[in-house]
Formats: structure tokens, C-alpha cells, sequence
């Protein structure tokens, strides 16, 4: 009897692709594939908006359809052709890179500059953020895009190859750019934003999991406990990686944000004490074990659904 070969999937571009953003980081915007279907996205924003949760949802499918077509399209590319899209979609080396300048810049007492870097990473306004403030900004993000930015396209990218990684990387492209509750985007943006909470359902389960294996029995209960508080988070899913994270170094989260000027009051969650540069630097090295675990989790998930569908279809 035949084996049947499962082509659309195969983990090994994935970890192979993880690799690579390891070793080189995110390439330079003239030539990312990221940057310019962001250009599409402001054309298409450009000709179609309208204060409309319906333009906006038609608007959304639109883009993510572009780009699930150019993904299948692109199915019967070599296979190095396959780990470059897919090292397109990660984004994990880079966020480690701007944590730590933040470490460096604040040991250098140069607060300003801090400022300016973790407003790379953050969606908040940074410019009059306090030493602390900035600390938090930075370990928040690097809980939240572990997920977002790295273990999310890799979940994707193992279980359903460069439709999945690509399309991920779409959805969560669009919620950047459109899915902030702003005059403009409050309904145009909504669809962006539902539809990223959904598809970071299961990553961000994930990410908790392997930062729930990874860490000791003591900061096990400390997770569990910060994730029953978390679920008053405005996020399902940010919460849920903060969570793991504060509990691991038991450190606080959460607080006032300002957004466009206008201030947001967070849940606190977590432990009592304030985010230090040395617990920045622990959580860097914890955030790339989190994300390595989660790419073994995501293989073996791919490979046992790959033996499952072949028995099935022999």
C-alpha cells in the first residue's frame, strides 16, 4: 500500500527557517516581503476605507486572500525557496536585539535613548515613560511577541507549511497596522482585530505551556495564579503570555498605558516587585528556550497529524 506524503506541510523548513532568523535577524526593509505587502495594505486602506465594520472585514479578507494565494502558488518552489518565505514570516532574533538594547541603554542611564528604542516594540506611547515604565514596556512586549512574532508562524508555518506561516504573518500584519481602537480603526479595524485574536488562540497557549514546562515548580504556581488574574486582560491573548512570563520572574505587569494620548488602565498582575534589567536579561535567555520548545512541540504535532492523515487516505 502507498504512503501517502503530506507535501504541504514539512517541519524541517520551519525549524530550517527559524535558524536562519536566528543567525542573520530580520532583513532590511527594501527587502522584506512584510514591509511591502504593508504598502498594499495602505493602498488598499487608501481606496476602500470608510468608517465601516463591513468595508473593513471586506477589506481584511482581501489582503489575507492575496496574500493565501500567493502562498499556494508558491507550494511547488524549491525547498530553499520555502525556508526563505517562511524565515520571512519570524520575527525573534530582532526582538531579542531591541530587549537587550534596552537593557544596555538603561545600565548607560540613558533614558532617553531606552525610550526611543522600546518604542520599536510597543504599541504605547513612550516618550515620557519612567525608567521603570520602560523596563515593563520591554519585558511586556517580549512576552507578547514571543508569541506574536515567533512562536505563532512557527506553530503555522509546521502544521501547514507557507499557507500557514503566510497567511499568519497577514492577519497579524493587518491587527498592527488597522486593530488599535482609534477614531479611525475603531470599526474599520475590527475585523483585523477579531480575526488576529483568533488565529493567536492556540500559539499563545502554546507559548504559556513551554514557559510553564521551562520554569521551576515555585514559579509554576506563580504562573498559574497570574493567569487566573490575567483574565481580566482586554487581551485573550496577551494576557496569557504576560501571565506566564510575570509569574516565571515574579515580577508585576501591567499598569497605566498611554495611547494616542489617551490613557488605559491595565489589570496588575503577577508579583509585588518592579521589573529590574537583571530580570530583562534572564527573560531574553528564557523567551529563545520558550520558543525552541515550542518549535519541538510544533514538529511533533505536524509529524503525528501527517501519520494520522496518511493512514487515513492509504
Amino acid at each position: 500500500m502507498k504512503r501517502y506524503s503530506f507535501k504541504r506541510s514539512d517541519p524541517i523548513v520551519t525549524a530550517l527557517a527559524l535558524a536562519l532568523d536566528r543567525k542573520i535577524g530580520d532583513p532590511d526593509n527594501l527587502i522584506h516581503p512584510v514591509a511591502y505587502f504593508g504598502h498594499l495594505a495602505n493602498l488598499v486602506e487608501k481606496k476602500l476605507y470608510k468608517d465601516s465594520y463591513l468595508v473593513g472585514a471586506v477589506s481584511t479578507t482581501l489582503l489575507v486572500g492575496v496574500c493565501v494565494a500567493f502562498s499556494k502558488a508558491v507550494s511547488s518552489w524549491p525547498f530553499g525557496a520555502k525556508v526563505l518565505l517562511q524565515y520571512f514570516c519570524i520575527s525573534d532574533r530582532q526582538l531579542r536585539d531591541v530587549v537587550a538594547d534596552v537593557v544596555r541603554l538603561v545600565e548607560a542611564k540613558d533614558l532617553q535613548g531606552a525610550r526611543r528604542v522600546v518604542g520599536q516594540i510597543v504599541g504605547r506611547s513612550t516618550s515620557e515613560l519612567s525608567e521603570a515604565e520602560v523596563l515593563r514596556a520591554a519585558f511586556e512586549s517580549l512576552a507578547e511577541n514571543s508569541s506574536d512574532g515567533a512562536i505563532a508562524p512557527i506553530f503555522y508555518g509546521a502544521l501547514l507549511g507557507e499557507v500557514g506561516a503566510i497567511g499568519y504573518r497577514a492577519i497579524n500584519t493587518l491587527d498592527s497596522m488597522f486593530g488599535h481602537k482609534s477614531e479611525r480603526y475603531l470599526r474599520f479595524g475590527y475585523a483585523s482585530a477579531r480575526l488576529d485574536d483568533l488565529v493567536n488562540l492556540l500559539p499563545s497557549r502554546l507559548t504559556w505551556l513551554c514557559a510553564y514546562v521551562l520554569s521551576p515548580k515555585d514559579a509554576r504556581m506563580r504562573i498559574r495564579r497570574a493567569t487566573s488574574d490575567a483574565k481580566a486582560h482586554p487581551s485573550p491573548n496577551a494576557g496569557v503570555v504576560e501571565a506566564c512570563f510575570a509569574g516565571r520572574f515574579d515580577v508585576g505587569v501591567g499598569g497605566v498605558n498611554l495611547y494616542d494620548g489617551v490613557a488605559e488602565e491595565r489589570i496588575r498582575f503577577g508579583g509585588d516587585r518592579e521589573i529590574t534589567t537583571k530580570d530583562l536579561k534572564e527573560a531574553i535567555g528564557f523567551e529563545s528556550r520558550v520558543v525552541e520548545l515550542s518549535l519541538f512541540f510544533a514538529m511533533t504535532l505536524s509529524w503525528c497529524l501527517q501519520r494520522l492523515i496518511g493512514r487515513w487516505r492509504t
